[in-house]
């Protein structure tokens, strides 16, 4: 078996405030990752064979990389910094009225047309699972594309293209395809219970897809 360090620490804001629900992630291996604990605590297990780059970001702040070499183990403290601008962006998706993003009663999460570009993603599935764990997209034989948000199947998430739900929906399936990433502005996800905002087919999610206007 491959030897494996242990990478751990607190992710906090500058004035040491815990930030749970921070993502830590390896860029170098998607599939390692955290979210912080309530006290802000993560832990990694990392093998030993090489460098690794420790990304760690969280809603209404700036993300931080540090890079470690193959032979460091131990403890890494992760502190960022708010992003002004992004608290500041207005969404709609967890309330269904505009609001700033700091002032949103529910944890919503967006992706903006920086990220997107930086990302230079071809399709929206691989776009959110890059930016957004425990979302997953999977296809089928005849190429049908199922989401799976948390636990919940494409049937339990709503996604909608500027507030009106998206077409081409068959049983829990959605034509994700007609998401053209060329011609989007942002995209809000709010992750968990949002059936009272919009039905019993957003107890996992709402995804919201914003294009130009």
């Amino acid at each position: 078996a491959i030897a494996q360090r242990r990478i751990f620490g607190v992710v906090t804001d500058n004035n040491n405030t815990p930030l749970p629900g921070a993502t830590v992630v390896v860029k170098e291996q998607s599939d390692l990752g955290a979210v912080a604990n309530v006290d802000g605590s993560y832990e990694l297990r990392l093998p030993d064979n090489k460098d690794y780059t420790i990304t760690a970001t969280c809603i209404g702040y700036v993300g931080l990389s540090k890079k470690i070499n193959e032979a460091y183990d131990g403890e890494l403290n992760l502190q960022l910094s708010e992003n002004n601008t992004i608290l500041d962006q207005v969404v709609v998706t967890g309330t269904r009225t505009p609001k700033l993003l700091k002032d949103a009663p529910i944890v919503t999460r967006v992706i903006s047309e920086s990220d997107i570009k930086r990302m230079d993603a071809t399709n929206i599935g691989d776009l959110l699972q890059t930016e957004l764990p425990g979302i997953e997209f999977s296809y089928s034989m005849n190429q049908q594309t199922s989401l799976n948000m948390s636990g919940f199947g494409g049937n339990s998430v709503l996604f909608l293209v500027d507030g009106e739900r998206l077409a081409g929906e068959t049983l829990d399936n959605v034509d994700y395809s007609r998401l053209n990433m060329d011609n989007v502005q942002r995209i809000e996800i709010v992750k968990g219970a949002a059936s009272s905002l919009y039905g019993s087919n957003a107890v996992g999610g709402v995804g919201q897809y914003h294009q130009p206007r």
